[in-house]
């Protein structure tokens, strides 16, 4: 009688688990299906259950093990499909997800959510192409599903088609206005078409849907930025951190627009939370190394900046790079900065300004060679780069090459007859010249 009791002892403790997952109770519903699936480890519902508790809190990889026994036990179906699939998407494995859902339209070809979520893993996947398939399939069904609008949308505002991704998303609201994100999503869509008072009164019409959102307080406060409305942006990001504490982002402009407002300490208080948060966060230790140079802890500066090379994002925001590259200048690491500001040329290769700042390093380094070479792209970018035909000049006489540093004196001239700089290093010049020739004379 004993293996029976157990069997019923089992069987109770999964209704209990279903219970507990109904009311939100999660490790109790799961230590309920352990201790069941310890009698009879290969009942492909329980595994299913398990699956369905641990996506719900948030454990995508243990519940696609799950949801993967549940098939090996009851045999496909277009449920444990449908969840593996979604599971996949959670945690970036896009191909597996689509394969999955394939299974799905195998076994139904009229099921719509195979293709919906399909269109969302081949927009993350980058094959717009495949997801626009995706679209029409699902469209040929029922033309009226809101969720097919809203995530072929995405894969609009990807391509940067924004007018048709404004089209579907106002599309969705027609037919669903409750569907979650829609307006969030036109507001980050008028946000990318710079109509910013549009997308403003969306991200406000989101936030009295769920005023707790605080991914559209953020969204709504990078906007207010642009909008030039710091004080409405600094109030927006104070109350995410009221919502959530931890909330770096939020902390980490926070920090930007003290700075911004001249308040250093402000500034250095946010960018230390950011990084006891986060202690790998891009920039907070580059605005860091800034305070400690605008007050004159130079090696303090260094420390930061060198824990900032490793994590820096020298393919994103040219004016984030274009700092960093400028403070490691300010710091003293020429070297460090000639290894940024190649990366940044080689990226924007007709930017006069970037190849002189790389000139600078090389100069800084003791590198005039290279420095020159690089001195001169950068006139050829821009014929009237003074600063630049400056250092050539320095840098010639520097080597001692004086017909080049003439040269190059007459060019700042023909640009500027009144610079007074190149005046004072034409007579330099003459005065070294004729120093020289009567070295030689007495030589002889």
């Amino acid at each position: 009688m004993e293996p029976i009791n157990e069997w019923f002892d089992a069987e109770r403790r999964v209704e209990k688990a279903h219970e507990l997952y109904e009311s939100g109770r999660w490790e109790d519903a799961l230590r309920e299906l352990r201790a069941a699936l310890r009698v009879n480890p290969y009942h492909g519902e329980w595994h299913f259950n398990m699956g369905l508790t641990l996506d719900a809190m948030g454990r995508y990889e243990e519940a696609i093990d799950c949801f993967k026994l549940a098939l090996e036990y009851n045999g496909e179906d277009t449920d444990t499909l449908h969840n593996l699939g979604i599971a996949c998407l959670q945690v970036g494995r896009l191909t597996e997800s689509v394969e999955y859902f394939e299974r799905c339209e195998q076994l139904d070809p009229s099921d719509e959510d195979s293709y919906i979520h399909r269109i969302d893993a081949f927009t993350q996947l980058g094959d717009h192409e495949a997801a626009e398939q995706m679209f029409y399939l699902v469209c040929h069904i029922n033309d009226a599903n809101p969720r097919a609008y809203y995530n072929i949308a995405q894969s609009l505002l990807q391509r940067e088609e924004l007018n048709r991704a404004v089209w579907c998303l106002d599309h969705v609201r027609q037919l669903d206005p409750a569907t979650p994100g829609v307006y969030a999503k036109l507001g980050e869509a008028y946000w990318r078409r710079r109509e910013f008072e549009r997308a403003r009164q969306y991200f406000i019409r989101q936030l009295q849907i769920d005023p707790g959102d605080t991914a559209t307080m953020m969204d709504l406060g990078l906007l207010l930025l642009d909008m030039g409305k710091s004080i409405e942006a600094a109030e927006k990001f104070r109350r995410i951190t009221e919502y959530e504490p931890t909330h770096v982002e939020a902390h980490f402009e926070l920090g930007k627009l003290a700075l911004h407002n001249h308040d250093v300490d402000g500034g250095q208080m946010a960018f230390e939370l950011v990084l006891r948060l986060n202690a790998s966060h891009p920039e907070a230790h580059q605005k860091l190394a800034l305070i400690a140079l605008r007050r004159g802890r130079d090696d303090e500066a260094r420390r930061h900046l060198s824990a900032e090379l490793p994590l820096a994002r020298l393919d994103g925001d040219l004016d984030t790079a274009e700092e960093l590259a400028r403070l490691l200048l300010d710091a003293t690491m020429p070297r460090e900065a000639a290894s940024v500001l190649r990366i940044l040329v080689h990226q924007h290769p007709d930017d006069a300004y970037l190849c002189h700042q790389l000139a600078e390093a090389y100069f800084m380094d003791g590198r005039l060679e290279e420095g020159i070479r690089t001195c001169r792209r950068a006139v050829r970018a821009d014929e009237e780069y003074t600063l630049a035909i400056h250092n050539l000049a320095v840098a010639h006489l520097r080597l001692g090459q004086y017909a080049r540093t003439r040269y190059w004196i007459r060019r700042a001239l023909e640009i500027d007859p009144n610079d007074t700089y190149m005046r004072q290093l034409q007579t330099r010049l003459l005065f070294t010249s004729l120093k020289r020739g009567v070295m030689r004379l007495f030589g002889r």
